[in-house]
């Protein structure tokens, strides 16, 4: 539920959506920004992670 907010947050317009484009531009472009991103999405999955697995 709460990914799906997350990710209903970036798609609603908001600022950050542009600042997401750019990053998976990125990722599709094999820039140095890559490995900020990186670190960004991963955490963000480590996050994810750790709140489906406190409930198992």
């Amino acid at each position: 539920m709460e990914r799906a907010s997350w990710w209903n947050g970036h798609l609603g317009g908001t600022g950050i959506l542009v600042e997401r484009a750019s990053w998976w531009n990125g990722h599709l472009g094999g820039t140095g920004i890559l490995v900020e991103r990186a670190s960004w999405w991963n955490g963000h999955l480590a996050r994810f992670n750790s709140q489906a697995d406190f409930p198992n």
